[in-house]
């Protein structure tokens, strides 16, 4: 084995802001997407080398 790398990468895991009363995205330009949530993506890996 050459190398190893351990990696782990997250986007939107945490959002401020006062909407969360109403459960409206903040990112919206008019605040109508109630429907769908926020997602948050997670990404761990391993790249090994032989």
């Amino acid at each position: 084995m050459k190398g190893a790398r351990v990696y782990a990468n997250g986007t939107n895991l945490i959002t401020w802001d006062k909407l969360s009363d109403f459960d409206v995205d903040p990112e919206t330009g008019d605040g109508n997407a109630a429907m769908y949530p926020i997602q948050r993506v997670f990404n761990f890996g391993i790249n090994v080398s032989f």
